[in-house]
Parts: structure tokens; sequence; C-alpha cells
């Protein structure tokens, strides 16, 4: 029973579930990718790392499989 006295269906946990782990894994991953852009940023402007002009084509690639691998491990938390 929740706080207004009825039961929560056991459909609106699962997808209150489901969408608790999205937003965590979405989050996550723009945390780390886009920490990861800003430092190579960094590097790149301090002519440590070289800055090829195609240097930003790995970013939506590195974006979908950090938010594979990150859901994966959420939903693994969350049986």
């Amino acid at each position: 029973m929740n706080s207004r006295g009825y039961s929560i269906s056991t459909g609106t946990r699962a997808r209150t579930l489901r969408q608790r782990i999205e937003r965590q894994a979405v989050a996550t991953t723009c945390a780390v990718i886009g920490m990861a852009i800003f430092s190579r940023g960094f590097l790149q402007n301090a002519r440590v790392l070289p800055a090829p002009p195609w240097a930003t084509l790995w970013v939506p690639l590195l974006l979908i499989g950090a938010y594979g691998v990150i859901r994966r491990l959420l939903s693994q938390r969350h049986p």
C-alpha cells in the first residue's frame, strides 16, 4: 500500500524501475563520456594528443556503447 491507501500493481512497479534504470543509465553515460571528451579537449589544446579533423567521429559510437554497458550493469544490480 502506498501513502494514498491503495496498492500499486506490479506492472507499475516494473515500469517505474525500468524508467529509473533508463534515467540512471543516461545520466551516468553523459557524465562519464562528457568528462572523457572534456579531458581529451584539454589534452588536445595542450598539444599532448593530436587533433585530427575526424576526432569527434568516435563520440556517438562511444555514447551508444557506454550506454549499453552501463544499462546492462544497472539492470543486473536491480533484479
